[in-house]
């Protein structure tokens, strides 16, 4: 089997074309496979291949990850019972009565809180009684 050659991680911001123009020519230079890692997806460069087939190959397997991840039961199971939780604060704190908003400009406080003055710097605070 041949030696692969480690390309150092692409530089933040680095296009994945830019990338693999590097590993092309790379890979062409010492004559062997040049690895290398994108967006999380490994890229493997062989000496003559073109940059374009280079960048087909990491979009095929970048989309197939993606895919596994979203189809994956586990995740899914995660995100419903995450999206629940959410659903449950929200409502636990969404409690207004007015549907309109003329009604909202018009509601009153709610008589849970009470206006207090601080005592030691004279401010008023509102508490929860």
């Amino acid at each position: 089997m041949k030696e692969v050659v480690e390309l150092s991680e692409p530089l933040c911001g680095m296009h994945i074309s830019h990338a693999c123009e590097q590993a092309v020519k790379l890979a062409g230079n010492v004559n062997k496979p040049v690895h290398f890692k994108f967006n999380d997806t490994d890229v493997i460069a062989q000496p003559g291949e073109a940059a374009e087939v280079v960048q087909a190959r990491w979009k095929a397997d970048f989309e197939a990850k993606a895919k596994a991840y979203r189809e994956d039961p586990q995740r899914l199971v995660e995100q419903a019972e995450r999206e629940a939780e959410h659903k449950r604060r929200i409502e636990a704190h969404m409690t207004e009565a007015a549907s309109t908003e003329a009604e909202m400009r018009d509601a009153k406080v709610p008589t849970r809180w009470k206006n207090r003055t601080c005592q030691r710097r004279n401010t008023a605070v509102l508490l929860l009684c």
